[in-house]
């Protein structure tokens, strides 16, 4: 179990880095990297990625929020 808490805190950190060099450069360049992080997380270790990011930075998980919207409507 404690090899699945560290991989989440290294796509977690993954992702957030990736979630801000989007907010400040090309959204669309780096949005599949994201969402290929996301992919590789199990659905409770999605839950406790979205309840770290609601926590650190409520707007970008709002971004991320609009980008899966629109991805799933494409």
């Amino acid at each position: 179990m404690q090899t699945a808490k560290t991989d989440l805190n290294e796509i977690s950190a993954d992702i957030y880095q990736l979630l801000v060099t989007i907010i400040r450069s090309a959204p669309q360049n780096a949005a599949a990297e994201v969402f290929d992080l996301l992919g590789r997380l199990d659905p409770e270790d999605k839950r406790q990625l979205w309840r770290w990011l609601d926590q650190r930075d409520r707007n970008l998980k709002q971004w991320l929020t609009n980008q899966g919207k629109q991805r799933r409507t494409v």
